[in-house]
């Protein structure tokens, strides 16, 4: 499948997803998913990695510690690069003490993603609460499924 058609998909596959409440540590359309548990159906609806095993955490992790799991995740399905994104990438965000929320790109800075209170919602990746430039940090965080799009050998 060429890449544009793949991006495509993901990002067809992610709207889809639109008005699904949030609830944490779940991934069924329509019913029920979070930031983390989203990104991983959606890649996974179109075939771009294998299923994520389905795991419990709590969710405030990102509040108590400082393990970036979410993260450690997120490379093992993805490629890191610098940006900017294309659609279907992915953006990870830092919360509290590490990267802790994630959202699938539109067409960048628009991104889709699951928040709590609101459910899985349009947003904008430059004016959300948790995109705030730090200094000495490069947050927030670009992934590709399409590595040679993004200029990576």
């Amino acid at each position: 499948m060429d890449h544009e058609i793949e991006r495509m998909a993901a990002v067809t596959e992610a709207e889809s997803w639109r008005r699904t409440p949030y609830h944490d540590c779940q991934r069924l359309k329509g019913a029920g998913v979070d930031c983390a548990q989203y990104p991983a159906a959606v890649y996974h609806g179109v075939g771009l990695i294998a299923k994520v095993p389905h795991f419990h955490y709590s969710p405030q992790w990102h509040v108590n510690q400082r393990e970036e799991l979410y993260l450690q995740v997120v490379r093992s399905y993805a490629t890191e690069f610098t940006g900017p994104p294309l659609p279907g990438d992915f953006v990870i965000y830092r919360v509290g003490h590490c990267h802790a929320h994630g959202a699938i790109v539109i067409a960048w800075p628009r991104i889709i993603h699951a928040v709590k209170g609101r459910g899985v919602v349009y947003g904008d990746g430059l004016d959300e609460p948790f995109a705030r430039v730090r200094l000495g940090d490069r947050d927030p965080l670009f992934f590709t499924l399409f590595p040679a799009d993004a200029g990576i050998k």
